[in-house]
């Protein structure tokens, strides 16, 4: 046999042999093909699986979230309002306070303007008004014994008395705005302030009282910030 025959003898023998590796190479590319395509379906699986838990997490730490909000919110208010209470509490104890002493040292707290005197304290109120009919009774004897009087001219005796009793109602009054809603609508619509007012007056203008005029500039700056 020549060359040439031994060539198309062994071409002969190794064709359906390269066929045959290149099918099964083929095959077994498409088979890797196939098994890559599954675990890249597995995985695509599994990151929705995680993405859906990490949703829900994510969906249960808002909730945690709006609930400890909620009790948070909760809390403050319980506070805020267990504070109103406590200041209510101090606000009725000093406006008790102011009208026990006041009743008591009514006839020891007076005015003079040259021969004229009288109390500065309404007497003969009956022990069983209201705390409000009291303050609005003692207003209106103050604002009658002021009315034809120049401030400037009185001379308060018994003027610590008057001091202590000033600054009973005084410290009642600010604490007003931090009381509970229904008392501090009732107790604004009441005579407290205009009775605080003419007692303003009396310390602005008394020369008695220069120590205490600082209360009055405190509290005309309060108000001041109220009307805004």
């Amino acid at each position: 046999m020549t060359a040439a025959d031994w060539g198309d003898f062994i071409g002969g023998v190794f064709a359906p042999v390269a066929f045959i590796w290149l099918v099964a190479a083929v095959w077994i590319q498409s088979q890797e093909l196939s098994e890559q395509r599954e675990e890249l379906r597995l995985t695509r699986l599994e990151f929705e699986a995680n993405r859906g838990v990490m949703k829900q997490q994510a969906e249960e730490a808002k909730r945690q979230a709006e609930y400890i909000e909620e009790q948070t919110k909760l809390l403050r208010e319980e506070a805020h309002s267990r504070k109103r209470d406590e200041n209510l509490t101090s606000f009725s104890s000093l406006i008790s306070r102011f009208i026990d002493f006041s009743r008591e040292v009514s006839d020891n707290v007076v005015y003079r303007i040259g021969p004229d005197t009288d109390s500065i304290f309404q007497r003969y109120i009956s022990a069983g008004v209201t705390q409000e009919r009291y303050i609005s009774q003692n207003y209106k004897h103050m604002k009658e014994t002021l009315r034809h009087v120049n401030i400037g001219e009185i001379i308060v005796v018994g003027e610590e008395l008057f001091e202590e009793a000033f600054i009973y109602i005084y410290s009642a009054e600010e604490i007003l705005e931090s009381i509970p809603y229904h008392a501090r609508v009732s107790w604004k619509r009441s005579k407290l302030r205009a009775l605080i007012d003419l007692y303003c007056q009396i310390i602005v203008h008394g020369v008695q009282f220069e120590h205490l005029r600082h209360y009055a500039s405190a509290r005309e700056t309060r108000m001041s910030h109220l009307s805004r």
